[in-house]
């Protein structure tokens, strides 16, 4: 969507209902955006939620979160594919980051996306997000 106020902006959670591959680097985030200016450029953050325990359910107080921000500064759509590897433990230890600090992608049981704009008031800012795909071996290469 578009919108006209500063950092968060909207969050979509997914559940990841199948284990994945054990290797993080194995494991990738695709998904096609759409950015529609390159003058107020818009982010998009991936999160990996683990379910250390395996309990069924993610629980920020003792489990790991990992992200990946994207800056949307073009115009048009794009495929981001993102390895595992390379998401970055949560730095807000409120939403994760307080588990056993080891990318483990089998134990991912939930991913979210969220829109966020630069912390300045009054950018408009917008990017869709469409045909998520988590692939393994390698990045999603599209059929046409």
């Amino acid at each position: 969507g578009t919108v006209n106020w500063d950092y968060l902006i909207g969050l979509i959670d997914f559940p990841v209902p199948f284990s994945l591959n054990t290797n993080p680097d194995a494991v990738y985030f695709n998904c096609l955006v759409y950015g529609t200016t390159s003058a107020n450029p818009s982010i998009v953050l991936f999160q990996f939620k683990e379910d250390e325990n395996s309990d069924g359910t993610f629980s920020a107080s003792n489990e790991d979160e990992y992200d990946y921000q994207v800056t949307v500064d073009w115009e048009g759509w794009k495929l981001v594919s993102i390895p595992y590897s390379k998401f970055k433990p949560s730095s807000d230890l409120t939403t994760g980051g307080n588990g056993n600090r080891t990318k483990e992608p089998w134990k991912v049981t939930g991913m979210a996306v969220s829109l966020l704009s630069y912390p300045t008031p009054g950018l408009n800012v917008s990017a869709d997000i469409d045909y998520v795909v988590i692939s393994e071996g390698g990045p999603f290469v599209p059929k046409y």
